[in-house]
């Protein structure tokens, strides 16, 4: 019961309501981010294989960097 009687931060209301928001955005982010590769696939004519591995490699570069 102590739980209930304690305050609730307050921007909690503001993060519940955001929260769809932000997930609608995430999805968005993503269908852009996958539809600027294919362009570039397109354009470049390069083996997808070389681009996926260059991307994986990227990638992990940006999580060691963190």
């Amino acid at each position: 019961d102590l739980i209930n009687l304690a305050p609730r931060k307050p921007d909690w209301d503001l993060k519940r309501d955001v929260a769809k928001k932000l997930e609608k955005l995430e999805r968005r982010t993503q269908k852009a981010i996958a539809e600027l590769i294919r362009e570039r696939l397109k354009a470049s004519n390069e083996d997808l294989a070389l681009v996926v591995n260059a991307g994986e490699v990227q990638a992990r570069t940006e999580e060691e960097e963190d």
